[in-house]
């Protein structure tokens, strides 16, 4: 594709994506009027991602990774921030598809189509995209990622995690993943910048923890589409930037708890999405922020897959793939 069609087709995506984006917010803010205030951190954020004007809000180092697998610790120990890449944009999906098969997955066509337009912006930060070994399909697209100038790492996965061969291998792996990072970043990961790193992520996962007890009351606080928006942004978002916007909309909300507030219409009853029809949210705006247009139902106890790491990881398993540790790793 030469360079003023593959211009065209970004411009064109980037007026579609602010063109959904736009229009979704503004049914969003008039069908609740009343939103927490503290929700203002979170429009601006992906106000700015969809509108094609995105600048990572953190200063340090972007490590992609395209799955949760990914031990995001490691990541900020070797003084970067993991920036989540797995997209479900049609417009993207558009895109990929000009180089994928039909048939392909639609995240992973979606993600490499997004790979493509923003190339010229991510290149300018992105040190290194990781790819874990779940599917062949993500493994078959690295090859056509790193064609695209981007440095790729494979994370490899093992089939089980119930032998002890299982365990060794993953062991073996993060080990490989902890020195590649040092390379990558040029800073070495010590014992000090990992406990670190697992606090920071630690403090993060009960921010969002008190969140979504918040909002398991009876008289729900917050919508469905607004628990959404601040989720997704953990992925994208800087950590301590993220966490902070969290912790003071969770103080707005106790607030507003204590004063009988509540969203919605009182009459409507809260209503969980099935299990199979959650991991499709992921990280795409257009398609969950148009989820709620024109009810005022409160998705109460809804939780995409993916997003349960924010609510139940531990420090555990971290310091468990790296039980073997290498002299220059702590």
């Amino acid at each position: 594709m030469s360079a003023d069609a593959l211009k065209r087709k970004k411009d064109a995506t980037h007026l579609h994506l602010g063109m959904e984006v736009k229009e979704a917010f503004r049914k969003m803010t008039e069908a609740a009027p009343d939103r927490p205030e503290a929700m203002g951190y979170f429009d601006d954020f992906f106000g700015r991602i969809y509108s094609g004007k995105n600048e990572p809000t953190s200063s340090k180092p972007l490590i992609g990774t395209m799955c949760v697998q990914v031990p995001n610790e490691l990541i900020h120990a070797a003084g970067a921030t993991p920036y989540r890449l797995c997209n479900g944009s049609s417009s993207y999906d558009v895109g990929g598809a000009e180089f994928m098969p039909a048939k392909s997955c639609p995240v992973v066509r979606a993600t490499t189509g997004m790979l493509q337009m923003e190339q010229e912006s991510l290149h300018n930060h992105m040190e290194a995209v990781v790819i874990p070994t779940t599917c062949d399909q993500k493994k078959k697209s690295g090859e056509l990622i790193a064609s695209m100038g981007y440095k790729v790492q494979f994370l490899e996965m093992p089939s089980t995690n119930t032998t002890e061969l299982s365990r060794n291998y993953w062991q073996d792996s993060v080990q490989e993943f902890a020195l590649n990072l040092q390379d990558i970043t040029g800073q070495k990961i010590t014992a000090k910048r990992l406990k670190e790193a697992v606090h920071k992520i630690g403090r993060a996962g009960r921010a969002f923890r008190e969140l979504y007890t918040i909002r398991q009351s009876a008289s729900p606080v917050l919508s469905g589409i607004d628990a959404f928006l601040v989720a997704n942004g953990y992925f994208l978002d800087d950590i301590d930037m993220w966490t902070a916007a969290v912790e003071a909309l969770n103080a707005e909300l106790n607030v507003r708890k204590s004063q009988g507030m509540r969203i919605g219409n009182k009459n409507a009853p809260a209503f969980s999405l099935p299990v199979r029809h959650r991991s499709s949210l992921i990280l795409n705006s257009p398609c969950w922020l148009k989820k709620q247009e024109g009810s005022s139902l409160p998705m109460k106890h809804v939780l995409p897959t993916g997003f349960s790491t924010m609510l139940w990881h531990t420090a555990k398993m971290p310091y468990m793939t790296c039980c073997r540790p290498l002299p220059t790793v702590i």
